[in-house]
């Protein structure tokens, strides 16, 4: 005990900073993202989260970067690049926005499909390419494998550039459960 009580205080700081405090505030975000009101795209808890601990806490922020994919992404997207996915929202609520989607996107696709649809979706939303694929394949002569309008050859070849595993066939599923989407949105399957 005496040896703990030697140890500088700045040291102790910095242990709690680095080690404890993160700990709980992980512990805290993992239990607002299991929540019911986030499972339901309520994203009022998260964002009071964000901007009470995250915001502007640039250790936390550090550590979400490195082990958490979906909030380096979003984070980079949105306050790196200074872009919303949400045009009528503010920086932050988009950025939560997006963070909660992304979460459910994950649980929406399977396993296999789950990175490359995540990446499209991704991509698209960035590109803000909703209706041109809504209006595309609301056609059903229209074929995403061989398709005869340039947007859509521009948008295939963005997300090809995004996710380097695509096969011509892959990029056309994906295309189709893009459409679907943009078409039904994320809650029907």
């Amino acid at each position: 005990m005496e040896i703990i009580q030697k140890i500088p205080f700045d040291i102790k700081k910095l242990i709690y900073d680095n080690y404890i405090l993160i700990d709980l505030k992980n512990h805290e975000l993992k239990e607002i993202l299991n929540h019911n009101n986030s499972k339901s795209l309520n994203c009022k808890d998260l964002l009071n989260f964000y901007n009470k601990y995250i915001k502007n806490d640039y250790l936390f922020i550090s550590y979400l970067n490195k082990t958490n994919l979906i909030f380096k992404n979003t984070y980079t997207f949105h306050i790196i690049e200074n872009k919303k996915d949400f045009k009528l929202l503010n920086i932050e609520e988009s950025l939560c926005t997006m963070w909660i989607y992304s979460l459910y996107l994950e649980n929406y696709f399977s396993i296999n499909e789950r990175k490359m649809c995540i990446s499209a979706f991704h991509t698209i939303h960035r590109l803000d390419a909703w209706n041109t694929i809504r209006n595309y394949g609301n056609n059903p002569k229209n074929d995403f494998m061989f398709p005869n309008n340039e947007n859509i050859i521009w948008i295939k070849s963005c997300i090809a550039s995004e996710f380097d595993d695509h096969s011509d066939n892959s990029l056309n599923y994906i295309m189709r459960k893009m459409y679907y989407i943009a078409e039904y949105g994320l809650f029907c399957k």
